[in-house]
């Protein structure tokens, strides 16, 4: 029992006295704090949308059946006298106004007056202190772990849609103008004014004068100080990210179908002994018919059209200012890693997107102007004018002038410190942690103009015909004439696509860097190594400005039998006058024109700047500095340097202009008659006697042709732009020093043995990289392509003259009778241009400056 008890004790003294000697040794020891963790949040999100949405459709439709004017005159029926006067006495008719008319009329328009914005904004300020004053692994603080974190997200779209439709359909049966009357002692008729119109017009527009802005900023300040025994891990993030559309879309879609029946006007009055009687009714001229005026109209007319104006804009803006501040102010361990990362992502777009489509169609029947006044004792008839017409007119066409604008800008600060210990007793003995820094921005841009037109115009035409009879079927009994005669036929069809663009495009992409580490053993011995130290500096960019302009344009014609027939100063078949007594008939001047043409253009219009600009702006800084104390070295080594700055570049300018004209034209027989002064195949005058007489100038024209022009215009400055500025300097110096026994112990290891430092241990690898790639493009591309085709029956030019075949006068008493003058001409043709024009400056330019420094002693 004894003996047990004795061991005991010896044992509980023991134990008290290694309690005893550890007390002396190193004091009281505290229980160790639990770690801490302090983490900061920032975090804003945004999805926004602004919306214009414009649809506008009309729709006109007409379906007419037989639309009819008849007139009688003084009478309906033309057996009756119309009206039976003196000898002497003039009595007639009032004017005559005959008109029929059928059309759709079909409009759709939008317009837009907008400001759209999104904006996001965040400040924010982030600060993290951390640690106490010395002391060792043994009590005091544990190493805390320091987290802050920003990040800011935005999806934003600003959209304008406009739809304009608008179709017009005419169908028109057969629309008739009729005047016959019938007069005995009558002078005759007044003026006469007959005309059938049957068209459709149909328009699509839309117009946009909008602005549309997209915008995130971000300022962002993170400070993490750790200080105490032992710094915890840093690390600081900041992030940005943004998806931003711009977008104007329009589309105008337009129709115009006229589907057209005969159009006829006939005037065919008749009057018995309508001149003043004096002696043989040849001493005074009496009342005549009064002008005549006929027409038919046939048409579509159909326009699509889109004009803009905009402002796009998108832009990115980070402020990032990192300060990491973390290591052993005492004690013996180190710091522990630091990592800062900023990163910037883009996404942005413009985008103006124009279509327009027109079509115009138009099917017209027979149109025929028919004048044939009977006169007995007559003047004859005054001026006459016929004219037919049909045709299609289809116009497509974009507008745009617009600013685009996409930029993205970083400016980044970021500073890491981690020093060793400076205590008295202590230092920190042991290595930093890691040391990496990384400034990242990346970019995708596009700027777009895209512009499509389209335009159609069909026409087809029946058989068009002019008769006139002159003073008539027998001009005068007595030395009546005729006045001036015009005929005219004319068909066609008008196509036209153009596109329109006068635009800014700019993608620029600016970062400016500066990195700054310093890492270092402690004052006191410093003997351990620093941990790797990385710093990197990315810059990407996908940048691509286009203009792409499409135009095609068709017109198509395509014509019946084109007639003029007049019978000149009397008629077809019958002398100008029977006895030529008083004063000699003749015929006033002739003109007679038929034409049938198709003419198409497509044409691409472009001034633009565009330009993509890359820069950056790289700072970095590395030191590692070996100990420096009075005891001991820094004869570990330090870590690895790295420094990295990269710029990747990819860049497109386009501009694609295309330009597609088709006209085709196929015309039927084209044929001008004319009697002369008097007649195809009779004596000018059967007599001759009194006055001269003679057929008036005779104007004679057929004409076909198709025209068709394509053409591209270009002025355009193209550039892009790559600059890097880079400066990085890496300092690492591993010291060394004699031995001199310590006097006290360092930190909370165990007394070192004697020994020396030497210096052969004074870092690793230093590395610089500055790497610059750049794929970059200017491109023009002009297509333009342009037919004509013409295809034309006979043409034909008959004149009569004082007349064709026999006697210009009978008998030659008093004076000869002459005819005017007689000009004639026909014409066919096809006419085709195609045409690129390209004013521009393309330029492609990369810089790099490259500073590298590095010392290691």
């Amino acid at each position: 029992m004894r003996t047990r008890l004795s061991a005991l004790g010896a044992t509980l003294l023991l134990a008290l006295g290694a309690g005893v000697g550890t007390a002396h040794a190193s004091g009281l020891v505290p229980e160790p704090v639990p770690p801490s963790t302090q983490t900061q949040e920032s975090n804003q999100t945004q999805d926004a949308t602004n919306t214009v949405e414009q649809t506008a459709n009309s729709t006109a439709v007409s379906a007419t059946g037989t639309q009819t004017n008849q007139n009688g005159g003084s009478i309906p029926a033309p057996a009756p006298v119309a009206a039976v006067v003196p000898n002497g006495t003039t009595g007639g008719s009032g004017d005559v106004e005959q008109s029929n008319s059928s059309g759709a009329d079909s409009s759709a328009t939008n317009v837009n007056h907008s400001n759209q914005s999104v904006d996001q904004d965040q400040g924010s300020a982030q600060a993290q202190t951390d640690g106490s004053d010395c002391g060792c692994g043994h009590g005091g603080s544990q190493p805390a772990s320091q987290t802050q974190s920003s990040s800011q997200d935005q999806s934003a779209e600003n959209t304008v849609d406009q739809e304009a439709n608008s179709t017009a359909v005419n169908v028109t049966g057969a629309q008739t103008n009729v005047n016959a009357p019938v007069r005995i002692l009558s002078p005759g008729d007044s003026e006469v004014e007959q005309s059938n119109s049957s068209g459709a017009e149909s328009e699509a527009g839309n117009r946009n004068h909008s602005d549309q802005g997209i915008e995130q900023d971000q300022t962002s300040g993170q400070t993490q100080d750790s200080a105490g025994n032992r710094g915890g891990a840093q690390d600081q993030q900041s992030t940005q990210n943004q998806s931003g559309e711009n977008t104007v879309d329009q589309e105008a879609n337009s129709t115009a179908v006229n589907v057209t029946g005969a159009q006829t006007n006939v005037n065919a009055p008749v009057t018995v002994a309508g001149h003043e009687l004096n002696g043989c009714g040849c001493g005074h001229s009496g009342r005549g018919g009064g002008d005549v005026e006929q027409s038919n109209s046939s048409g579509a007319r159909s326009s699509a059209w889109n004009l803009n104006h905009s402002d796009q804009s998108i832009d990115q803006g980070q402020a990032s200012d990192q300060s990491q501040d973390g290591g052993a102010s005492c004690g013996c361990r180190s710091g522990g890693d630091q990592s800062q990362d900023s990163s910037q992502n883009q996404h942005g777009k413009n985008k103006v997107d124009q279509e327009s489509n027109s079509t115009a169609v138009n099917v017209t029947g027979a149109q025929t102007n028919v004048n044939q006044p009977i006169r007995v004792l007559s003047p004859g008839s005054d001026d006459v004018e016929q004219s037919n017409s049909s045709g299609a007119s289809s116009s497509a066409s974009n507008w745009n002038k617009s600013d685009q604008t996409i930029g993205q800008d970083q400016d980044s600060t970021q500073t890491q410190t981690a020093p060793g210990g400076s205590s008295r007793y202590h230092c920190g003995c042991g290595p930093n942690g890691t040391q990496e820094q990384n400034s990242t921005q990346n970019q995708s841009a596009e700027n777009k103009v895209e512009q499509t037109a389209n335009s159609t115009a069909t026409n087809t035409t029946g058989q068009q015909t002019n008769l006139n009879g002159g003073g008539l079927g027998v001009d005068s009994l007595i030395g009546g004439g005729s006045g001036d005669v015009d005929q005219s036929n004319s068909s066609g069809a008008s196509s036209r696509a153009s596109n329109w663009n006068w635009s800014d495009q700019a993608i620029d992409q600016g970062q400016t860097n500066d990195q700054s580490q310093t890492r270092g053993g402690g004052t006191c011995c410093g003997g351990g190594s620093g941990g790797d130290q990385t710093q990197s500096s990315t810059q990407s960019q996908h940048g691509k400005n286009k203009v792409d302009q499409e135009a095609n344009s068709t017109a198509r014609n395509t014509v019946g039998s084109q007639t003029n027939v007049n019978g000149g100063g009397g008629l077809a078949r019958t002398a100008e006058s029977f006895c030529g007594c008083g004063h000699g008939g003749r015929g006033g001047e002739v003109d007679q024109s038929n034409s049938s043409g198709a003419s198409s253009s497509a044409s691409n219009w472009n001034k633009s700047d565009q330009t993509i600009g890359q820069d950056q702006d790289s700072t970095q800084t590395q030191t590692a500095p070996g100990g420096s104390g009075r005891y001991h070295c820094g004869c570990e080594p330090n870590g690895t340097q790295e420094q990295n700055s990269t710029q990747n570049q990819s860049a497109e300018n386009t501009v694609a202009q295309t330009a597609n004209s088709t006209a085709t034209n196929a015309t039927g027989r084209q044929t001008n008659v004319n009697g002369g002064g008097a007649l195809i195949a009779e004596p000018a005058s059967f007599v001759g006697g009194g006055g001269s007489g003679g057929g008036g100038d005779v104007d004679q024209s057929n004409s076909s042709g198709a025209s068709s022009k394509a053409w591209n215009a270009n002025w355009s400055n193209q550039s892009i732009d790559q600059n890097q500025e880079n400066d990085q300097g890496q300092t690492r110096t591993g010291r060394c020093c004699e031995y001199v026994p310590k006097s006290h112990p360092c930190g909370c290891e165990p007394n070192h043995s004697p020994r020396s430092c030497g210096c052969e241990n004074k870092g690793d690898s230093q590395e610089q990289d500055s790497t610059q790639n750049q794929s970059a493009e200017n491109t023009v591309e002009q297509d333009a392509n342009s037919t004509a085709n013409n295809t034309t029956g006979q043409q034909t030019n008959l004149n009569g003259g004082g007349f064709p075949r026999g006697l210009e006068t009978f008998c030659g008493c008093g004076h000869p009778r002459t005819a005017g003058d007689v000009e004639q001409s026909n014409r066919s043709g096809a006419r085709s241009s195609a045409s690129n024009w390209n004013r521009s400056t393309q330029a492609i330019g990369q810089r790099q400056a490259s500073l590298q420094r590095q010392a290691a002693a």
